[in-house]
């Protein structure tokens, strides 16, 4: 029970420490470039930082394996009071102290030692490995969702335009239909165009809202105020 405890407090205190840490990085408002999102991934994302503790414990595992070569150092010390053998004797109890120092150095194991500190040295390597590899897809999954969103930012925005435009279609319809010069099914078809746009406008804006919380997922970041991407499309057409 203790342990679970003590499991949940550290989870807490993971999630309000990347919190945290994605306050202090990204600000209300800030314009992120694909590069920024990808540093704050590389520093912030779960998986990253548990693939690089792996590889710290796989490094002072190796340390451990490696104390095998060097001399092991033991040192006791004991007290004990002594007294007369016999009550009836008159003589005076006595402290005594004992020290030992003891050096050990082990000179042939029939390669343990060797193959201890081999076989951590090729677990680091996995690991390390492991980190390359679990890089790697984070930083694609970033790349992925910033322009995921920024194609649901132009979706929502030819969707608004074409809103607009429609809401123009039906206001010209209705006009015309009060001063008798179009019928009654020109503004109910414009009316139903609007709608569409109207619906089609939604659906862009929750798919909007979708790929900020995507793109905060494949940054690790749990929660963060709301900022924007740099359209980074216009950028490589002027290039």
């Amino acid at each position: 029970m203790m342990k679970k405890i003590l499991f949940y407090i550290f989870l807490l205190f993971l999630i309000s420490s990347q919190n945290l840490w994605a306050s202090e990085t990204i600000q209300q408002g800030n314009i992120l470039t694909l590069q920024q999102c990808i540093d704050i991934a590389l520093k912030n994302h779960p998986a990253i930082q548990a693939a690089s503790g792996t590889v710290r414990q796989s490094e002072s595992k190796i340390g451990q394996a490696r104390s095998g070569y060097f001399p092991q150092i033991t040192f006791n010390s004991g007290y004990s009071r002594i007294g007369p053998p016999d009550t009836s004797l008159r003589s005076d109890p006595y402290n005594n102290y004992s020290n030992t120092l003891n050096l050990n150095q082990t000179l042939f194991d029939f390669g343990k030692t060797y193959t201890k500190v081999r076989i951590q040295s090729l677990q680091k390597e996995s690991s390390e490995a492991d980190l390359q590899d679990i890089t790697a897809s984070i930083v694609l999954g970033v790349k992925q969702s910033y322009y995921s969103f920024l194609k649901a930012k132009m979706s929502v925005t030819v969707a608004t335009e074409t809103m607009k435009q429609f809401q123009q279609h039906y206001d010209v319809a209705r006009a015309f239909f009060e001063t008798g010069k179009s019928s009654k099914i020109d503004v109910t078809s414009a009316e139903v165009n609007l709608s569409n746009a109207s619906i089609q406008l939604i659906s862009a804006q929750n798919a909007l809202r979708i790929a900020f919380v995507k793109l905060n997922q494949a940054m690790g970041v749990v929660s963060a105020p709301e900022y924007d991407v740099k359209d980074e499309f216009d950028t490589e057409k002027t290039e």
